[in-house]
């Protein structure tokens, strides 16, 4: 028994971040926005938000890495 409730905590705790894109494209869908790369924008800000981490040694710097590289992808 509790092995599966540690697949369903894991299972929850990894879908978390696919929910947010797909709050955020279905947000996009109904004001009449077609995108269809939100998950590419996405693993885009998680490498870019590792590599601003790694260089800067903060998480504020990731995090700041991560929104940039995310919005330009996105103007692309």
């Amino acid at each position: 028994m509790s092995s599966l409730l540690s697949f369903l905590v894991t299972e929850m705790n990894s879908s978390t971040p696919i929910l947010f894109a797909a709050v955020g494209i279905l947000i996009m869908q109904q004001s009449g926005v077609m995108n269809i790369g939100a998950e590419g924008m996405m693993l885009i800000g998680a490498f870019a938000g590792y590599v601003g981490s790694y260089y800067t040694g903060s998480v504020i710097g990731g995090a700041i890495f991560s929104l940039v590289a995310a919005g330009i992808v996105g103007v692309i």
